[in-house]
């Protein structure tokens, strides 16, 4: 197994050293059609939630102690999620988090660490996995899975999402830049004109942590970069820096409005920044945060106003567009239910 780069293996160990009373959030997933259930993934395990965040259930039976580190929810059955780990490759409950089993043919002894999860549009029993060594597909709901590197040739890969308006198409965040794939992740084309001067020796010098496609707009991407954010209107064949307000952080998250598609939200290492004019320029909104190391974002969909950040020191939400952020609580494990 490939190691990984040092950048990310300090970012993910300063996470899980955190000494808050409310645990490190890794990741935030909300279903799409029911915004009343979420997961998050803490470093004491994943916890559910049926009324949009306001309680928590503990819901890890079956979880091996590796952090889960992404989850993704089954769009046609709110039951089924897949929670990807650092340290046991990929989980699988088909019960709402009542018994989590392992869900590694193809993956174990191979893959330990699984960064990111999504789904194919078409049919969401074909899954994809972000992985430390590259992607791997899964066509029968993770029962298998199958390597997918192709012609990459950087294979620490963070983030990936299907094209909004081509479902055949495919782009890849990894520690050397950002991979297109025009055929399910066949064949992969290398994207960074802009994002990376010299090529050479290139695999780990740009990490792409999150990856945003207007939907109505699906040549004009944003990524969150380890150098920033990073802006492309033409499908990804050249990139532009956005230097207005954010420049150089870290960044680890982004998400987007749906309803008004200039607004994004960026997490980085110092907190969380909004642009209202589609990446332009950004404005720092972290009025209420006391943790300001941004592991994830998420949106309600249903009401793009609400979002909720996934930090260092615990779980946030903001009802007014990120204007301010409130702690939320129930993490610990006596609220299992």
């Amino acid at each position: 197994m490939k190691s990984l780069p040092v950048v990310l293996i300090l970012f993910l160990l300063g996470l899980t050293g955190c000494t808050h009373q409310e645990p490190t959030v890794f990741a935030i997933s909300i279903h799409p059609s029911n915004s009343q259930i979420m997961y998050v993934a803490t470093m004491k395990g994943v916890y559910k939630s049926r009324d949009g965040g306001e309680t928590w259930e503990f819901r890890s039976e079956g979880l091996s102690d590796a952090h889960v580190l992404s989850l993704a929810i089954d769009p046609s059955s709110s039951s089924t999620v897949y929670a990807g780990t650092f340290g046991d490759a990929i989980y699988k409950t088909q019960d709402g988090g009542q018994q989590w089993h392992s869900a590694n043919i193809g993956l174990k002894g191979h893959v330990s660490v699984v960064n990111g999860l999504t789904f194919y549009p078409k049919d969401p029993k074909t899954i994809f996995a972000a992985t430390t060594v590259g992607v791997f597909k899964s066509i029968d709901a993770g029962s298998e899975w199958v390597e997918k590197v192709g012609d990459m040739e950087s294979v620490y890969t963070v983030s990936l999402v299907f094209d909004p308006e081509n479902s055949e198409m495919l782009y890849v965040g990894t520690s050397g830049g950002i991979y297109k794939s025009r055929d399910l992740g066949e064949h992969w084309e290398k994207k960074n004109q802009g994002l990376i001067e010299n090529e050479v020796g290139s695999a780990m010098s740009l990490g792409v942590n999150s990856i945003l496609i207007n939907p109505k707009q699906n040549n004009e991407i944003l990524i969150g970069t380890s150098l920033g954010v990073f802006k492309s209107s033409d499908g990804g064949d050249r990139w532009i820096k956005m230097t207005k307000g954010v420049d150089s952080r870290f960044v680890i998250a982004l998400a987007l409005n749906g309803n008004d598609l200039k607004t994004v939200y960026a997490g980085t290492d110092m907190g969380i920044y909004k642009s209202t004019d589609g990446g332009e320029s950004w404005i720092p909104e972290n009025r209420g945060l006391e943790s300001k190391v941004i592991r994830a974002l998420a949106l309600d969909k249903s009401r793009p106003e609400i979002l909720f950040a996934g930090t260092q020191g615990g779980l946030y939400k903001s009802v007014n567009g990120g204007e301010h952020w409130t702690l939320l609580k129930g993490f610990d494990q006596s609220s299992v239910k």
